[in-house]
């Protein structure tokens, strides 16, 4: 083989390499959860099991993750973007992310100051950072007071691998005016009820 095809297929191996990323490669993710109807006072262990559990699929799919703190609202205002999460988002798009996955843990509060409020359901949202837009969206909702915390991760990571298509879609058509390939309507984000 002639030394010039050799230094052909080196430098089309090269830049198939360093291509590729830049392809798929909006990757850094910023993680936040936002627990709804529950105080300070109370202590549970559902944010953690969910913050780490959606930082896992995505690390283990090859993206860059980060986590913003996460925080508790009084009331679930059913609100796109709740406002008391918008300092992580500007901290995220300060840091160069290119998503930011919001995740709203629901819970029923009880009447007993013993125990903690009930998780009832959790709402994932998938924001692409530039330009802003609500990507996808998916409601899972659980069976209340009867989560073990090994069933929890699991129902965890299937709910954060549902995101990654459009995750993966959404990137293919960053500066290509807001296309999406995924079969969402392109008026409005994806849906998924669980």
């Amino acid at each position: 083989m002639k030394a010039s095809t050799i230094k052909f297929f080196i430098f089309c191996a090269f830049w198939a390499f360093s291509t590729v990323p830049q392809t798929f490669g909006a990757n850094n993710i910023a993680v936040m959860v936002v627990e709804t109807n529950i105080t300070n006072g109370i202590s549970n262990n559902h944010a953690a099991i969910w913050e780490s559990g959606i930082m896992d699929v995505f690390f283990s799919e090859g993206f860059i993750v980060s986590n913003a703190q996460s925080i508790r609202i009084p009331k679930n205002k059913r609100e796109d973007f709740p406002s008391e999460a918008l300092i992580d988002f500007q901290e995220a798009i300060e840091n160069g992310s290119d998503y930011f996955v919001l995740a709203t843990l629901n819970y029923i509060p009880t009447d007993d100051k013993k125990n903690p409020p009930l998780l009832d359901s959790a709402n994932l949202k998938l924001f692409q950072i530039n330009p802003y837009r609500l990507v996808y969206e998916k409601k899972i909702t659980l069976e209340t007071g009867k989560s073990i915390a090994k069933e929890e991760w699991a129902k965890v990571q299937i709910a954060a691998k549902t995101l990654l298509p459009y995750m993966r879609n959404s990137a293919l058509s960053m500066g290509g005016g807001g296309t999406r390939h995924s079969g969402v309507a392109a008026a409005g984000a994806g849906h998924d009820n669980e």
